[in-house]
């Protein structure tokens, strides 16, 4: 154990007992007379796909578990909401394509937005994974839950879920009358009206529609045509029906379609104080000052539709529960794009076309067979079809005393399929001891039709090259846990986990040996929690250990090379993808939710992640094109903070005979970490802290109405950032100071 892990441990040994002390007389003062001073809620779950879903508090994994009401509560827009919550974990966009998200959890993620590139977090929706990056920061509205699982699931969800995964249920059809709406106003011209309604059509027939429009404009001012950038039009609509013939069969089938027509990335050229780029040398150009001013001669624009239809049924065999889901899911995504941030067209990525069709089924079995014994044992299926069309406008020098504009088309139609094997079991073997064993065998096939960019006719509709990649991987990634039942509410366990992450191909190859593809991530993760239940159910605190061993981490290169052509040319650079490095993570976490008196609610979250390489290859740190591994291995993370930290805390007022007045506020605090690669300054996040507060009044529980805030000191970040070779220095992303109001009223 690192000395930097073994003093976190320290620190959050010592926070506990503190925490306890701090909110403990408090517990234990007594109310007025006849005060029921309540207990915390119970969380169910059903990431862990047993027979019935369970408590959180009961599973032995590391989850932060939200269910619908903690959603509103926090008036949570999308996951990104939710993400800073979460100890260790970053659910955040990648902002160079809107809505492409960009998940961390535990110091492992992907940083870019290359479409071959797997993410190593998976989002589920509904059963079903979400194979395509473009539109994958799932919208929040209506859901029942979302379960945030850290460390590596690779037995039960796969390949692709070695940070972790995250599991989003929609809100299900009940025979129960249900119809609310919602309506937000805020700044930046901020206007949403969301519907649904609930109920059972039959006796053994109930339906569930649900309907959201969200507008936003962007908080982006472009300063060379006085447009917004980055808006947001968005239609959800999400039927859903369930039949349940008899008690032991139910089936219920969800579709969504949802289009979001709005603006581009806001890329935001910087000035380069070490090498300055182009922008500045030869064209003069000096950015905004401002944050939130930018000025691109692209306006550009990000469309996008998803059509989305799950399948779920349950038989119950009364000695065990058969369940199959299987789904569709189809996304149409157009951009064009100002990526170097300056009214000099320097690099644009303009009119791209890009789809994407993926179709799934995973068919199980989970039994308790007795009060001792319980398992999970199932097969998958997965398919998925991408095409990306993806052109070009970069500066090519003056010519004649103007610019020469290179105009250059791509083209990437890759196919793959997964199938897989799983089972998980557990066995109390002794009084209070529980083992685990589990595993998932996969085999996964990657086939790709590559044509660089100068080889395609700017519409994509015919090429002169297509470079053909074809490969195969197999994997075998088990689990082992023993837990201890220490109490009543009190659970300690350990286990031992691996997950695994494909191999990818290179979609912005420039020649057939960059193609790849590069060889599987796997991680090995060894995990120590405490999970507790404490004073009647009025104090839950958890924490978790863990250290991982990452091999053949998969990172995006640029590589030197003579560019193919007549006559002589000089080198260039490009884009390589390589299982380049090896790196060792340890870190610790602390979750706390008291309820201090029947009206005082708190929340912590804390989190320590402590990554760092123990073998670089193929990286170019100093600049003079050779690559130095002793330098590249003690480079950061990137992307990944040191110290993650959110508190928030709930107030609740009576004022009358039902009626209510909620006081809340809350702080998630991320430390300073490296956005690129190269851990360059000029492109480094700072510590900052998002200050979010509300106040709501409702009339028993038919409406409600609030005043909300987000980012209230409107602190300055960024969510990613590039530094293109002689081009340019870029920065995306972050979001202002908003406030508004949002009236609910259900009957």
């Amino acid at each position: 154990m690192s000395p930097q892990l073994r003093a976190a441990v320290a620190r959050a040994l010592l926070c506990a007992p503190v925490a306890f002390l701090a909110v403990g007389p408090v517990l234990a003062a007594p109310g007025p007379a006849g005060e029921d001073a309540g207990q915390l809620a119970e969380v169910v779950v059903t990431s862990q796909k047993m027979a019935e879903g369970v408590d959180v508090q009961s599973v032995p994994a590391a989850i932060t578990a939200f269910d619908g009401a903690a959603i509103e509560r926090n008036f949570a827009v999308d996951l990104r909401d939710l993400g800073r919550l979460t100890p260790n974990v970053q659910l955040n966009q990648v902002s160079t394509f809107n809505g492409y998200a960009n998940f961390y959890v535990r110091g492992i993620g992907i940083n870019g937005s290359t479409r071959t590139v797997d993410p190593a977090v998976g989002l589920f929706v509904d059963g079903l994974y979400v194979g395509f990056g473009p539109s994958s920061l799932v919208d929040t509205f209506d859901l029942a839950s979302v379960e945030v699982l850290r460390g590596p699931q690779g037995t039960l969800f796969g390949r692709n879920v070695t940070g972790g995964a995250v599991v989003v249920n929609t809100a299900r059809p009940t025979q129960e009358f249900e119809a609310k709406t919602k309506v937000t106003w805020g700044n930046y011209d901020r206007f949403d009206v969301a519907a649904s309604v609930n109920g059972g059509l039959t006796e053994t027939v109930a339906a569930r529609l649900s309907a959201i429009y969200q507008h936003q404009k962007g908080y982006f001012e472009n300063l060379e045509n006085g447009r917004t950038k980055a808006d947001k039009n968005l239609t959800l609509v999400r039927p859903s029906i369930k039949f349940t013939p008899s008690e032991n069969f139910d089936l219920t089938l969800i579709g969504e379609w949802q289009q979001n027509k709005g603006g581009p990335a806001t890329s935001q050229n910087i000035v380069n104080p070490v090498f300055p780029k182009l922008a500045q040398t030869l064209f003069n150009y000096t950015p905004p000052a401002d944050k939130y001013d930018v000025r691109h001669n692209l306006q550009g624009y990000s469309n996008s539709e998803v059509k989305q239809l799950a399948l779920e049924a349950n038989w119950n065999l009364g000695h065990g529960l058969v369940t199959a889901v299987t789904g569709w899911r189809d996304v149409t995504f157009d951009s064009s794009t100002d990526f170097d941030g300056s009214p000099i067209t320097l690099f644009h990525f303009r009119d791209n076309r890009e789809s994407q069709d993926q179709k799934s089924l995973e068919l199980r079995y989970a039994s308790s067979f007795s009060d001792t014994w319980r398992f999970t044992t199932g097969v998958y299926w997965f398919d998925q079809s991408f095409f990306v069309g993806e052109r070009r406008e970069t500066f090519g020098g003056i010519v004649g005393g103007v610019p020469n504009i290179v105009n250059t088309a791509g083209v990437v139609n890759q196919d793959q399929s997964n199938v897989a094997v799983f089972a998980e079991g557990s066995v109390d073997f002794a009084p209070a001891w529980t083992l685990t064993l589990g595993g998932r065998y996969t085999k996964e096939e990657k086939e790709i039709v590559f044509s660089p960019p100068g080889r395609c006719t700017l519409d994509f509709s015919s090429c002169t090259l297509a470079l053909p990649g074809k490969r195969d991987w197999s994997n075998f990634s088990p689990k082992v846990g023993l837990n201890w039942k220490a109490a009543e509410d009190v659970l300690a366990y350990a286990s031992w986990t691996r997950g695994f992450r494909s191999g990818v191909f290179n979609q912005r190859a420039q020649r057939v040996e960059f193609l790849g593809p590069s060889e599987p991530e796997v991680v090995d993760s060894y995990e120590l929690g405490l999970k507790s239940t404490l004073l009647e159910r009025r104090l839950r605190v958890n924490a978790a250990v863990f250290s991982m061993k990452y091999d053949d981490i998969q990172k995006i290169l640029n590589e030197s090379f003579d560019p193919d052509g007549p006559g002589p040319q000089p080198p260039t650079s490009g884009q390589v993808v390589r299982s380049a490095a090896s790196a060792t993570i340890q870190g610790v976490e602390l979750e706390l939710n008291a309820l201090v008196s029947a009206a005082f609610t708190v929340d912590l979250a804390l989190g320590y992640t402590d990554a760092k390489y123990d073998e670089f290859g193929g990286t170019d740190v100093t600049g003079d094109g050779v690559p130095d591994p002793a330098l590249a291995k003690e480079l950061e993370f990137e992307k990944v903070p040191e110290f993650t930290g959110y508190l928030g805390a709930n107030y609740v007022i009576p004022v009358g005979t039902g009626d209510t007045v909620t006081l809340r506020g809350s702080y998630a605090y991320t430390s300073k970490f490296y956005t690129d690669q190269l851990n360059r300054p000029w492109l480094a996040q700072d510590a900052y802290g998002l200050l979010d507060a509300s106040v709501t009044f409702a009339r028993g529980e038919s409406w409600q109405v609030s005043l909300w805030g987000k980012n209230l000191s409107d602190e300055e970040y960024i969510d990613f950032a590039a530094d293109v070779g002689t081009l340019g220095s870029w920065v995306f992303g972050g979001e202002p100071r908003r406030y508004g109001v949002e009236f609910r009223y259900s009957f």
